[in-house]
């Protein structure tokens, strides 16, 4: 009975668990990063360091050295972050903006990174001309090991399911739903609608100012600022109930859209821009809201599913908006269609509602404010988004946001993956960040943006506050001569003054500097950066300058990582080497998964190269390399059950099953047998143990009616003997007193049995 309750439990947590092998072709694990920390060090022996940062690791046949600088410009000067509790009470969530870094790889300088840190965790978006790469927290896809902290992945490696479909699949499965990635809104406004003024203070008298003000988009006013709320699902299910995780989470998504919009050149003519977002408000909610009966709050909780347009609808009933430029709810459930997000469309009519900078109206005595849109970070199939995707699909309905619509299907603005380089992100269709264009607007979606920047940027837009500068941050600011940091800020830098200053004949800080020492310039071949495994590029040695040079590349045939070769200061994968459109894979059948596997860059078709085997412990499909195969890895059925557990809502429940009818009877019927066989089997225990009691018991009784029974014949034939005994005594004898046995004490000495032990 017992096993059967564990196979059926077994059978439901199979069905219902997707690992990573389901959204990656290829990912690799990493136990940790190298960090290196600019350390200055002064004369006296004490240390300190910069906010600055080295990341370095190796991934994917190549090594990796990021250069980061502490860059806390995606939140604006006033940024706040609360945690809202069930009772309606706020929290002031720190943010740590010494954890928020960008910069770029070492030697590709028009290559960008962003990264954050939370807790000595690295999460960090790398784009290269290439590719791009990400590493995120294994927690967030795998189940908890000590043999890894990372999982490494790049933009070619997502698998283009069922919510990414790629147009090779869609024409070879004709069966895979062609499902959109949301349904931008436009809004229709009704003539008995009152549309309040956003430029309330603007009129005829300073319409020079206004004009003045439209144009200063082109000349500082570049930023959208940003009203982000984050509802209870989306803190427990993204940020595991932690405000930090979540917060850092979301400024990491805003890091990467921003990014994207601040590189999009939005007109030629006018060189359009450097405009994009900052943060200036984020709302976390921990609890879900309470409401009345007959009452909806987008944060409530809710039995059933979401419709989309329900869900934006409420959520832009919060009058609070029409203090920002837009407002974004993030939320982590599945909606119907496989619809992840949902958007009102910015119009280049002025004073429209809908996209960003859009004024409050009254409907059917409702105020809206529709500068809004959602996004969930939950599939389809009730999986949790890639950070690459989930990133996408919140660019997706922003750009919605600042006007643009969908990409129609034309050569321009939707090229074939095959002929061109890809959809863009406004593909109605969803893109995954597998192909040049799928982190670009196309040509339509600039036009659409362009036109409403123009006409409506001027009322809501800001110009981009930088992280504020100050002596002691370990970065040489404006009118600073060097800056010591905190032994500086001490006095305890021989280089440097508290007041970032130099001191007497000292022309440099090694704390800000790597090719200095005691306080000026190193000497020529004093080295700088050493080399280390795996790398391409050789030590670096100063040259009388205070910078370091750029290493130079190792020679040509160099053995690099997984089987590469170096090649002009690159580690070319083993796969390139033999074709440079090949990139490395893993190849998903058992026989062939402990092999180096290569794919084509456009058909995808991942196919073992040679006969090399994978070292021991590297990961193969659905497990680890072991002897040259593939074991299948082990996961503990606790966290499986607890994985369940925080996927099981129930619409999830309904939905699997509906879509799993025949298991779904099966459960039900062994959940219905097994309670009622255990239940019957012990009634029938029990009636037994009942049944042998009153067996031994009825038993014992007889036993004792017997002895009693036998007692009594004695007594009665005693007695009639000492009548006889007694009469002939009296008629041939005197009187003689005789000593005989009491039946009385013989009665009473005999062991007894007591009924109330049976």
């Amino acid at each position: 009975m017992d096993i059967l309750c564990i196979v059926a439990l077994v059978l439901l947590l199979e069905t219902v668990y997707c690992n990573i092998d389901s959204k990656l072709y290829y990912y690799e694990t990493l136990g940790r990063v190298q960090e290196i920390k600019r350390v200055k060090r002064s004369l006296d022996g004490s240390t300190t360091t910069t906010t600055d940062k080295d990341i370095r690791f190796n991934a994917f046949g190549r090594s990796f050295e990021l250069i980061l600088e502490n860059n806390a410009d995606i939140l604006s000067q006033d940024f706040k972050a609360v945690l809202i509790r069930k009772d309606g009470s706020s929290t002031r969530v720190n943010v740590r903006k010494n954890e928020l870094f960008r910069g770029h790889l070492a030697g590709e300088r028009d290559s960008l990174v962003d990264a954050t840190r939370e807790d000595g965790i690295w999460i960090a978006n790398i784009y290269t001309k290439q590719d791009s790469y990400h590493i995120e927290p294994s927690w967030r896809h795998l189940p908890i090991s000590g043999d890894y902290s990372y999982i490494a992945y790049r933009g070619s490696d997502i698998k283009r399911n069922i919510s990414f479909p790629s147009p090779h699949q869609r024409q070879n499965q004709k069966n895979i739903p062609r499902r959109k990635l949301c349904e931008g809104i436009h809004v229709d406004v009704n003539p008995d609608d009152i549309i309040d003024d956003r430029e309330t203070n603007v009129n005829k008298t300073n319409t020079v100012h206004l004009r003045k003000k439209r144009q200063g988009i082109l000349y500082g006013a570049n930023s959208c600022q940003l009203y982000v709320v984050a509802d209870h699902l989306f803190h427990s299910g993204i940020g595991s109930s932690r405000p930090h995780t979540t917060v850092n989470y979301l400024i990491n998504t805003f890091q990467a859209v921003d990014s994207i919009f601040r590189s999009t050149l939005w007109d030629k003519q006018t060189d359009m821009r450097n405009i994009g977002f900052q943060l200036k408000e984020m709302k976390i909610h921990e609890q879900s809201t309470q409401v009345d009966p007959g009452e909806s709050h987008y944060n409530m909780h809710k039995s059933t599913q979401w419709e989309t347009r329900d869900l934006l609808e409420i959520f832009s009933r919060e009058n609070y908006h029409q203090n920002f430029c837009l407002a974004h709810l993030f939320t982590y459930q599945k909606f119907k269609g496989g619809v992840l997000g949902l958007a009102y469309i910015a119009s280049p009519r002025r004073r429209t509602v809908g996209g960003i900078c859009s004024p409050s109206y009254v409907k059917d005595k409702i105020r809206l404010t529709l500068n809004s849109g959602w996004s969930s970070s939950m599939n389809t199939n009730g999986d949790r988004l890639l950070t690459q995707e989930a990133n996408l699909v919140t660019a997706h309905e922003l750009g919605h946001n600042w006007g643009s619509e969908h990409d129609a299907e034309t050569s321009e603005c939707a090229p074939s993956s095959i002929t061109g380089s890809g959809k863009y992100i406004m593909y109605p269709y969803a893109v995954d960040g597998y192909e040049d264009n799928n982190r670009k607007f196309s040509p339509c979606s600039q036009r659409y943006v362009f036109d409403v920047l123009k006409s409506k940027a001027s009322v809501c837009f800001t110009a981009q506050t930088k992280s504020t500068p100050y002596c002691g941050n370990g970065v040489i600011d404006a009118g600073e001569e060097c800056d010591g940091g905190k032994t500086g800020k001490e006095d305890k830098d021989a280089c440097c003054t508290p007041d970032c200053k130099l001191k007497g004949n000292a022309v440099c800080s090694s704390m800000n500097y790597e090719c200095c020492m005691n306080c000026q310039i190193a000497p020529a071949e004093a080295i700088c950066r050493q080399t280390y495994t795996g790398s391409c590029e050789k030590q670096a040695a100063c040259n009388g300058t205070m910078d370091c040079p750029k290493s130079e590349p190792a020679d040509d045939d160099t053995d690099c990582l997984e089987g590469g070769k170096c090649r002009n200061g690159r580690c070319v994968s083993y796969c390139e080497r033999g074709n440079p459109s090949k990139l490395p894979c893993r190849c998903q059948n058992e026989a062939d998964a402990c092999y180096r596997c290569c794919k084509s860059s456009k058909s995808g078709q991942c196919e073992p190269v040679g006969k090399e085997i994978l070292p021991d412990g590297r990961a193969c499909y659905r497990g680890f390399c072991k002897s040259g195969q593939c074991k299948k890895s082990e996961q503990n059925l606790v966290q499986r059950l607890f994985s369940f557990i925080e996927k099981l809502t129930p619409n999830a429940f309904v939905e699997f099953m509906k879509r799993n009818i025949v298991g779904t009877i099966i459960i039900f019927s062994m959940v219905i047998w097994i309670p009622a066989s255990w239940t019957f089997s012990c009634i029938d225990k029990k009636r037994e143990e009942e049944m042998r009691q009153m067996s031994e018991w009825k038993s014992l009784r007889s036993h004792d009616l017997f002895l009693q029974d036998s007692i009594h014949s004695f007594k009665v034939q005693n007695s009639q003997k000492q009548r006889i005994k007694r009469h002939m005594a009296s008629v041939r004898q005197p009187t003689v007193v005789v000593n005989r046995p009491n039946p009385q004490t013989y009665r009473d000495s005999r062991p007894r049995v007591s009924e109330t032990a049976i």
